[in-house]
């Protein structure tokens, strides 16, 4: 489904017209259930919750294309795939390379700890992935996608860029974005989703740029919350339902618990995200709380979707002197 002082990215999308064409989620603490179903909706629009303005804006390397110059060759002079850097340029077929563009090398992103910079960079290899473009019926665009944590250690506070770029590699419109999950385990998965304005400017191709990724505080999260009883199927209405219950499997209450469900099309590509609170998000030990959710397709057929349900603890009294 599918870098970085900077960016990780998609493919490049060839449209005359911006034409909708869409992957997954997970955090620590979490349940993750894939059950699969299908569906045949038609796209719809969606109104994703606001973002935040990122607070930390890293610089990308860039190199520009000579002559002579293979999309091979440039990924191994680097150290990088061939994949991430056709993702991290949106660059579907590697041949199209032309002398004088400028590409984006994908880096290494600094993790902070528990708020705190690290003095040394250290690899963390976010990749977004399975990124979906959508027309909406009142002229704007919807960008989905989902990022991936294959590294060792759980991330949060996501910040994530999304850029339109024209023919000649220029960017046209931007906006930025958080993952739905506050937090991805490693291993884990979280998606996006970011609107662009009715006005939105003709592009060519995209890129995802990750702007911030914190080492993740563990003892904040509650881990022993878990997703049972999930089903989905299309409704007669076009929106896709999904529903199930969130219990708590551990010895403590489970606070501000919120599931994220994720649909994806044949393609894998991420075609509707929805979050939110179960009935009660606060659940005791031992405890059950469901959930029902209605969510807008921005493509289709949905094949499979996720859902993942993540919690806080409850903080610990500060003792009074």
């Amino acid at each position: 489904m599918a870098v970085v002082l900077l960016a990780g990215c998609g493919r490049v999308i060839t449209l005359p017209t911006p034409t909708p064409s869409p992957a997954k989620g997970t955090a620590v603490g979490i349940a993750f259930v894939t059950p699969t179903g299908t569906a045949t909706a038609t796209p719809a629009p969606y109104t994703p919750a606001p973002t935040d303005t990122p607070t930390v804006t890293p610089t990308p390397i860039f190199y520009e294309v000579q002559a002579g110059d293979t999309l091979l060759g440039i990924a191994h002079r680097y150290g990088i795939s061939l994949a991430a850097l056709q993702e991290a340029n949106g660059i579907i077929n590697p041949r199209s390379l032309q002398v004088g563009q400028r590409l984006v090398i994908p880096r290494e992103v600094l993790y902070q700890s528990e708020g705190t910079p690290v003095p040394t960079p250290t690899p963390v290899p976010v990749e977004p992935r399975g990124v979906h473009f959508a027309r909406l019926p009142h002229g704007g665009l919807w960008c989905m996608g989902e990022v991936a944590n294959p590294g060792e250690f759980a991330i949060e506070d996501v910040q994530l860029r999304i850029d339109l770029l024209d023919e000649k590699g220029k960017v046209v419109a931007t906006q930025d974005a958080h993952t739905e999950a506050r937090v991805i385990p490693s291993g884990g998965r979280a998606p996006f989703v970011v609107s662009f304005p009715n006005a939105y400017p003709k592009f060519t191709s995209y890129r995802v740029v990750l702007l911030r990724a914190l080492r993740a505080h563990q003892g904040r999260y509650y881990p022993d919350v878990a997703v049972v009883d999930a089903s989905g199927e299309p409704l007669d209405t076009g929106l896709y339902g999904v529903r199930g219950n969130v219990e708590n499997r551990g010895p403590e209450d489970a606070v501000d618990v919120v599931v994220v469900a994720t649909l994806y099309d044949a393609l894998g590509n991420v075609v509707g995200v929805r979050s939110g609170p179960p009935q009660h998000n606060v659940i005791p030990p031992g405890g059950k709380s469901s959930f029902k959710m209605e969510i807008t397709p921005g493509g289709g057929p949905v094949i499979t979707y996720t859902v993942q349900a993540e919690a806080l603890r409850l903080p610990t009294p500060t003792p009074v002197e």
